[in-house]
């Protein structure tokens, strides 16, 4: 019985982790696009001289230039983290 016991508790735990995974990857795509979107949104805004339609102030223009590549910095670790999870 206790042999049981442990076989599904391993199950449980391997199971619990590929999901955990997988819901990592899925933030982890949507860290990465929206970190794309800000660089990208901030580095055109620069180039015209002007500010992106939406932003108030230039410091969300220049702000996009740190936060972006540090959202797709994160997005990157948590991708690894989540492949190291599901072991592909």
């Amino acid at each position: 019985m206790s042999d049981l016991i442990l076989k599904v508790s391993v199950f449980l735990s391997k199971l619990t982790s590929k999901i955990a995974a997988l819901i990592v990857i899925v933030i982890s795509l949507f860290l990465g696009v929206l970190g794309v979107k800000q660089l990208v949104s901030s580095v055109l805004a620069i180039m015209n001289s002007k500010e992106v339609s939406g932003s108030f102030e230039y410091g969300v223009v220049y702000g996009g230039i740190i936060a972006g590549p540090i959202l797709l910095y994160v997005a990157y670790r948590f991708l690894r983290y989540a492949f190291k999870a599901l072991k592909v």
